[in-house]
């Protein structure tokens, strides 16, 4: 396998997710096989988070631990001494103005041959007095140039994505682009990593997260409510539900708390209607009553847990998957369940219409296990089969002439 990788750190609120993920974007269709995939802290702003992109001839589902690119948005980064994961011959790029190393790190970069380049970020933007959230622009342009990738590409993304919010703001974007470009020109001439050849075949793959994948596959499967409340990891498959509602049509309903959540998926589930719900370790507690309901009472239930590592409340943002024996014996009182659990965004899909399906047939509850890697990590899927998918609803009727005949009196 021919691979390499770049990282981007800096606090939560810098925008780092956007710098991979336009990376991600513009390299997938280029038919480069890309994962990307994000840490960060149990904090809304601020914490050390990290976005790490990489790039292989061939298909692959996770990260590796040393990097050809380290770029650090904030001193973070450099002070936790994240640079001794970038590889041989790499590239470290930080916005620090005046920055000491130490002299460890200074023999380690000569040792290993890293060129280190600073990025006068503050300089820029008070030349076009701009705010700093753009300057996300030239950081990705610096990358993209480093990954010796064509700016044209880049601007075209940037009119694709920001053409919404008018010819200023894409403008804008374009003279950061420049400005990357310029950039890498004076300071960093002849400066690049290697990327691995493309796959022609690849180039019209879909690139998306797992839970977005899980989403998709609820639909297919004709699932018409979504009842959640948020809790990492499951909650970008409730946004993305939310957000794709009035294309859908589902009901999306985000509820007081987890218990009121599981009970409005079974009251709909009850009434006929396909329904579901996601959490996480804690919120699946709460949920164990009302699944030891539908367990004596027979209802149907779809549910997704998202596994986190850790007991009570443990490491919210962390991916673990110690939560099998839960999904299997919690909540009080025997009954018949299924646990099923996802490996890639291909299961995500296919798995979902396969859980309505044994709910409904045999009348119990459905758990599907993830975890954070899966739900959050971005992949690279061929377009679904969507006319692969078979729906069975079990002994549920809907045929008119059936009900009229279960509901008279005679």
């Amino acid at each position: 396998m021919n691979r390499i990788s770049f990282k981007v750190t800096g606090a939560q609120g810098q925008g780092i997710n956007s710098v991979g993920e336009m990376v991600a974007k513009g390299l997938k269709r280029a038919g480069h096989h890309v994962f990307g995939y994000r840490e960060y802290m149990s904090v809304i702003k601020g914490g050390h988070s990290s976005y790490q992109l990489d790039i292989a001839d061939c298909h692959i589902e996770s990260s590796e631990t040393k990097v050809d690119i380290l770029v650090c948005l904030n001193y973070i980064g450099l002070k936790n001494d994240d640079p001794k994961d970038i590889k041989d011959g790499g590239v470290l790029l930080h916005l620090i103005p005046d920055w000491k190393f130490t002299e460890e790190q200074q023999k380690m970069f000569e040792e290993k041959n890293i060129t280190v380049l600073y990025l006068p970020m503050e300089k820029i933007l008070k030349e076009h007095s701009s705010r700093p959230i753009v300057g996300n622009m030239c950081v990705t342009a610096v990358v993209w140039g480093l990954l010796g990738r064509d700016f044209k590409n880049l601007k075209d993304m940037a009119a694709e994505q920001f053409g919404h919010k008018g010819e200023k703001v894409v403008a804008l974007n374009h003279t950061f682009i420049d400005e990357g470009k310029k950039f890498l020109e004076e300071a960093a001439s002849g400066v690049t990593i290697d990327v691995p050849a493309p796959d022609a075949k690849r180039k019209d793959d879909l690139l998306l997260i797992g839970s977005e994948a899980m989403g998709m596959g609820m639909v297919h499967a004709g699932c018409r409510m979504y009842c959640g409340y948020p809790m990492t990891p499951s909650s970008p498959l409730l946004k993305y539900i939310a957000d794709n509602q009035n294309e859908t049509g589902m009901v999306v309903k985000q509820a007081e708390d987890e218990i009121t959540a599981m009970q409005m998926v079974s009251g709909a589930m009850w009434m006929g209607t396909r329904a579901a719900t996601a959490t996480s370790g804690g919120g699946y507690d709460l949920m164990s009553e009302t699944m030891s309901l539908n367990g004596i009472a027979e209802i149907p239930s779809v549910m997704v847990l998202a596994m986190r590592q850790g007991p009570a409340t443990g490491l919210p943002t962390w991916s673990g998957q110690g939560d099998m024996l839960l999904a299997c014996f919690g909540s009080h009182g025997e009954y018949p369940r299924l646990v099923m659990a996802v490996s890639n965004t291909q299961d995500c899909f296919d798995l979902m219409p396969e859980a309505f399906n044994y709910a409904e047939e045999y009348q119990l509850p459905v758990t599907v296990l993830t975890d954070k890697n899966i739900a959050e990590g971005l992949y690279m899927q061929p377009p679904y089969d969507l006319k692969k998918a078979e729906l069975r609803r079990g002994n549920l009727v809907t045929d008119q002439k059936q009900l009229d005949k279960l509901t008279s009196s005679d």
